[in-house]
């Protein structure tokens, strides 16, 4: 992972979500391209009956905008592997742009189950051809040293697995995680795989074959945390294929809206 993307907002968590994307780069020895997401300057509601209204959003545009140049200022000086642009577009609209020409994008956790968030994420993981780093709040650093893998014998899980290679790398340990009651999800499977990159892995599971979606969410949290595993990787999947056109099953999204470390995670 050599080239990594971060979109501000001009929130108060710009910061926050900068120091989890420079040490992050910093340990993958990744160059850091920060997007400012402007909002336009006249907004156009919907029209009602004949009549549609124009409202002047320059002043809280540009209070956005200062805060989040001055984020980057603080945040990135002498980190000359950090790069800042500008974009007066949604932050979907930015990755549907050029969001497939980065090895991962970073994205707050989300807060809800829909919204404008969801949006973006989905923009991310479904469009961008690349994993999303999920960071959690809170200022967490991205330490990456106990890893979790979480394997379900899925195409989501082998890409999110490969995509994580560089990141395993450098941990201390590395630990795959399956769920007892899944015969088709053998560890040993990823086993084999990461030895053939000098990667050494530990086997851990969990049952989870009489629990909801959102209980096999909870379960798999519940493992990693359990575990002393500081970064998560898994795959995003439905509950069934007409789920997984429609967006994530709810086992995923429970553990996207609610894990409490780093997670990488690949459609």
């Amino acid at each position: 992972m050599r080239r990594a993307v971060i979109y501000l907002d001009g929130s108060p968590n710009d910061k926050d979500s900068l120091s989890f994307a420079l040490s992050f780069c910093e340990r993958m020895s990744a160059r850091l391209s920060v997007v400012l997401i402007l909002e336009p300057e006249q907004m156009f509601p919907a029209p009602m009956d004949s009549f549609v209204a124009v409202i002047d959003n320059s002043a809280q545009r540009e209070a956005h905008a200062a805060l989040g140049r001055q984020a980057y200022r603080d945040m990135c000086a002498g980190k000359s592997f950090a790069e800042f642009s500008e974009a007066t577009m949604g932050i979907a609209d930015a990755i549907e742009a050029g969001g497939y020409l980065y090895d991962v994008t970073i994205l707050e956790r989300l807060t809800s189950s829909e919204g404008a968030e969801v949006v973006n994420f989905n923009a991310a993981l479904f469009n961008s051809g690349a994993p999303v780093l999920i960071n959690p709040p809170g200022g967490v650093v991205s330490a990456a040293e106990r890893v979790a893998l979480v394997w379900n014998d899925t195409v989501p899980a082998a890409r999110a697995i490969r995509s994580s290679v560089p990141i395993l790398k450098c941990a201390k340990s590395v630990a795959v995680f399956t769920n007892a009651d899944n015969g088709r999800a053998k560890p040993q499977d990823v086993q084999r795989y990461l030895s053939c990159h000098d990667i050494a892995v530990s086997v851990k599971s969990f049952r989870a074959g009489h629990l909801t979606a959102r209980g096999r969410g909870r379960a798999v949290l519940e493992a990693v945390t359990d575990a002393g595993s500081d970064f998560m990787v898994m795959g995003a999947f439905g509950e069934s294929r007409m789920e997984a056109l429609l967006g994530l099953g709810r086992a995923t999204e429970k553990v996207v809206t609610a894990c409490k470390i780093p997670l990488l995670v690949q459609a």
